[in-house]
């Protein structure tokens, strides 16, 4: 999602005109700026299954693979 998931991201116009399936936001742990917002996460979760929002701060190394109809998701933890 949108620079790290800050609080002026990801905004719902913006989700609703991509109706995304899957969510990523890139961040470090414990990251001085509070990334991601508790707002883009509650925006995400009210859209997505907590399944299917990968942060690399919980989830590291986020591999995409797909064949064009399916999309298969691995992560280092």
């Amino acid at each position: 999602m949108a620079h790290h998931g800050s609080d002026t991201s990801t905004i719902p116009s913006f989700l609703a005109a991509v109706a995304p399936q899957v969510a990523v936001i890139s961040a470090g742990a414990e990251n001085p700026f509070g990334h991601p917002s508790s707002e883009v996460m509650d925006r995400l979760e009210e859209r997505l299954d907590e399944n299917y929002i990968y942060l690399t701060s919980e989830n590291g190394t986020i591999t995409f693979t797909t064949d064009g109809e399916r999309l298969w998701v691995e992560t280092e933890e």
